[in-house]
C-alpha cells in the first residue's frame, strides 16, 4: 500500500463510505481504492477477494461448466 496522510485517508473514507462500508479492508480495488496501492503482486482476482480463475478451473474440471 502507498503512504497516505491521515487527512487524505479521512477524505477517502468520507467520499467512498457508501461503497466501501461493507468491503473487507474498506477498499474496492475496482474503484477509487486502487489509489491506495502502488502495485499489486499476485492474482488481481485474489486481491478482489475471489480467486476467479481457480474457481472457473474447478467448476470446469467437475463438469459444472462446459469446457
Amino acid at each position: 500500500m502507498r503512504e497516505a496522510s491521515d487527512d487524505w485517508l479521512a477524505d477517502y473514507v468520507e467520499r467512498n463510505w457508501e461503497s466501501i462500508q461493507h468491503s473487507v479492508g474498506s477498499y474496492k480495488l475496482e474503484e477509487e481504492g486502487v489509489r491506495l496501492f502502488t502495485r499489486i503482486d499476485g492474482d488481481h482476482f485474489n486481491v478482489l477477494g475471489l480467486p476467479l480463475l481457480e474457481l472457473l478451473s474447478y467448476l470446469t474440471l467437475r463438469g459444472t461448466l462446459p469446457s
